[in-house]
Parts: structure tokens; sequence; C-alpha cells
């Protein structure tokens, strides 16, 4: 993995066809457990990763909370977007929309998980990327593609603890 540019508090690597973006969270995350006057410490974590496939780029960006936890974590490909909702470590809802050409609003949506508003969380973030899922639309049409890979997100997670263990070491890859 080679160090490729660092500029405006991101830092990208490039690791073959895969590029990992790292940005300091650290102004955002726990702003509303600091004073105003204190120094955000740094915080980073990986919030954009690319890969060119044979299907074009495959493009996922993640968002965190005011605590540095993932909160939503979304993959596209072309006109095809998986939207994972995430609260603390509970997944919320996980979905697939296609876009039309103008990209403004879904054309269909697939869900594997739409949780009731108030009701418990049932599987914990780990859990929930154990298997494979199952995305089905409103009139029961299923949905396979690549954007509904485990793995996608899976690695993510482990990269961005792979890069931030090395990143707290004070050394750059």
């Amino acid at each position: 993995m080679e160090k490729v540019l660092e500029k405006n508090g991101n830092i990208t690597y490039i690791d073959g066809d895969k590029k990992y973006t790292m940005v300091n969270m650290g102004e955002y995350v726990g702003h509303a457990q600091r004073e105003w006057y204190e120094q955000a410490p740094d915080a980073w974590r990986l919030m954009f990763y690319d890969e060119k496939t044979l299907d074009g780029i495959l493009h996922m960006e993640a968002l965190v909370d005011q605590y540095g936890d993932y909160s939503r974590f979304i993959i596209e490909q072309g006109k095809e977007k998986r939207v994972i909702q995430v609260t603390g470590d509970y997944i919320e809802e996980d979905g697939v929309y296609l876009f039309s050409e103008d990209g403004l609003f879904p054309e269909k949506e697939y869900k594997a998980l739409e949780r009731k508003f108030g009701s418990e969380p049932k599987e914990s973030l780990n859990e929930y990327l154990e298997e494979d899922k199952e995305f089905v639309s409103s009139d029961g049409e299923k949905y396979e593609g690549v954007i509904t890979s485990q793995e996608i997100v899976t690695e993510f997670l482990e990269k961005n603890k792979e890069l931030t263990k090395e990143m707290s070491k004070g050394r750059a890859l």
C-alpha cells in the first residue's frame, strides 16, 4: 500500500486498483463533549473507498456520528446504491436503490432489513455482516448485485482498523 496524497486533513492510499481515503474527523467527533477552546484530538476514520472493477468504479463512503462511530455506509456502482444505516453498533436499515438517468429519485428499492420506528435493534453490525442478505422489493422481486456483498463492508471496516492502527503509531504506510 502506498501513500499518494495528503491534503486538507485527508490522506489517500493506493493498493492496486483500490483507493482508501482517511479523513481526520477530530473537529467533528466529540465536539459536544469538549469546550470550544480545547483543541480537537485526531480521530482518523476511513471515509472513502474506490475500486476499479470490470463494471466500472465501485465507490463506498461512510458517515460517522459525534462519537466517531460509523452511522451510515453508502455503496454505489453505476445507478445502483446501497445504504446501510447503523446506530451505535446496531443495524437500523439496509436497502438497495436503483436510480434513473437523472439520479434524483430511486425508481425501485429493495430492502434486506427495515426496522419499525421505536422497535429494538436485533443484530449488531458484526453479526449482521456474517452472512449475505436477501434484498426484496415491496412487490416480491429479488435483487442481487455486486453492491450487496457483505465482504465490501467487512473489508472497509478491517481496512479502517488497519490504517487507524498504523496512523496512531505515527507511521505513514
